[in-house]
């Protein structure tokens, strides 16, 4: 009945004529399958995200994976130098998102662990200006779409309240150094993510935060308790919700956007959940396509499920190891892992609701090939038995997407104290 009933309301959603891309960005997280991986062909794996249009790429580095010592920086991984060259040549913008704090993570240098975001020297800020300014120089080439300050900063604060307002001084005064910069010009958007849950429960010291920022930048996973897929009415509801916090002077951008397509319950029994991530993908354009100027982008979490390796650094990095929560991180690729991956019904629903609205080059309906569904094609990782009494849904919401992209192929390789400003959250 679960799955008749999603495919019901995605139907409907899909019988309504769909409105022209125009100046909407469309992006997906690019991963790849274990086949791309092991040839270090990343170009199979963007050639699958450009069938959907994408034009849009996000990198997400914590701050102390840059400066990992006082005034000293490098380039993890060589992930500035692939986005500056591959990213650039393929036409792809890039949404730089740098991270202080990171959903429950302070990822700052060892020696800030104890500063505080705001104090009479503006330490925080200035250090991470100068780490910004360094980033920058590094990325001469590559469109830039934003700047994110911090990955679902909201659930760290809900954890240290005291530190909410330090927090908005500090991203006022980042925004106002890149505002005055010299490559001011080059980054359009600033922004801050965070949660749909925070929104709801920190309402006012969010719009506060966002007041310095250019977009409302959000997370949203479709899930509900233990885990669970929601609904499309569910869905929907959800982002109607975040209107309120959106116009089209400072529109909503979705920089962690996905639903899993399966749900491993209690007992540890996993659960098909495809028919949910299409119903899912469809639901989110039809948002889109009512409140175009109140929506900029989304970016859709990920291209393939998640290798198990990086499942494991992911459930260490958030010390978690929930099975429910590992599954979850498991399955929200729109594609499966194991060998040369496959299309599961949510990137078949991508391709054509992005091909219908003027995104991807070729009809997803004739081109054959890798149109097909492989219904929910979960990985298989970390399952050692029932749910833990672990964080639920709600407080681990956005522990994901954290580490930035595996190393790309052959192909792509691999100032001044801000301004003083009045601020206070609400």
């Amino acid at each position: 009945m679960r799955i008749l009933l999603a495919i019901l309301v995605a139907s409907l959603l899909l019988a309504a004529e769909p409105v022209p891309r125009g100046g909407r960005v469309l992006a997906i997280d690019i991963n790849q399958s274990q086949r791309q991986a092991l040839a270090d062909d990343f170009d199979a794996a963007w050639s699958l995200a450009a069938a959907c249009g994408v034009q849009n790429i996000g990198l997400s580095l914590d701050w102390n994976s840059i400066e990992t010592a006082p005034g000293v920086f490098s380039d993890p991984g060589g992930y500035l130098l692939a986005a500056n060259t591959y990213y650039a040549a393929q036409g792809a913008t890039l949404t730089l998102t740098l991270r202080p704090l990171h959903n429950v993570v302070k990822p700052v240098p060892a020696d800030l662990a104890a500063t505080p975001f705001e104090d009479p020297s503006h330490t925080m800020a200035t250090r991470f200006c100068a780490m910004l300014d360094w980033v920058m120089a590094q990325l001469p080439d590559v469109g830039i779409e934003a700047l994110v300050i911090g990955s679902e900063y909201d659930v760290y604060l809900a954890n240290h309240p005291a530190e909410w307002s330090d927090y908005g001084w500090f991203v006022a005064r980042v925004a106002d150094h890149v505002r005055a910069a010299p490559y001011a010009a080059r980054v359009p958007r600033i922004a801050a993510e965070a949660t749909f849950d925070g929104y709801s429960a920190h309402a006012d010291a969010i719009l506060a935060i966002n007041g310095v920022c250019d977009v409302a930048g959000v997370s949203y996973y479709a899930i509900g308790t233990g885990f669970d897929t929601k609904d499309a009415t569910a869905i929907r509801a959800d982002l109607d919700a975040l209107l309120a916090f959106a116009s089209a002077a400072k529109p909503l951008s979705f920089y962690q956007f996905g639903c899993p397509s399966s749900w491993k319950d209690g007992s540890g029994t996993v659960h098909d959940r495809g028919s949910q991530q299409a119903a899912f993908i469809a639901a989110a354009f039809a948002f889109w396509d009512a409140h175009p100027a109140e929506v900029r982008l989304m970016d859709f979490t990920w291209l393939h499920d998640l290798d198990p390796a990086t499942l494991a650094a992911q459930g260490d990095y958030f010390g978690s190891s929930d099975p429910a929560f590992i599954n979850f991180l498991a399955s929200l690729g729109l594609r499966t892992w194991p060998g040369a991956g496959a299309a599961k019904s949510g990137y078949t629903a991508l391709r054509r609701q992005a091909f219908a609205r003027g995104w991807g080059g070729v009809d997803p309906d004739d081109s054959g090939g890798d149109g097909g569904s492989s219904g929910s094609g979960g990985t298989s990782a970390g399952g050692t038995g029932g749910c833990g009494a672990g964080a639920g849904a709600a407080a681990m919401l956005g522990l994901l997407l954290a580490l930035a992209l595996r190393p790309l192929s052959s192909t792509a390789p691999r100032r001044s104290t801000p301004q003083d400003r009045r601020w206070s959250p609400g």
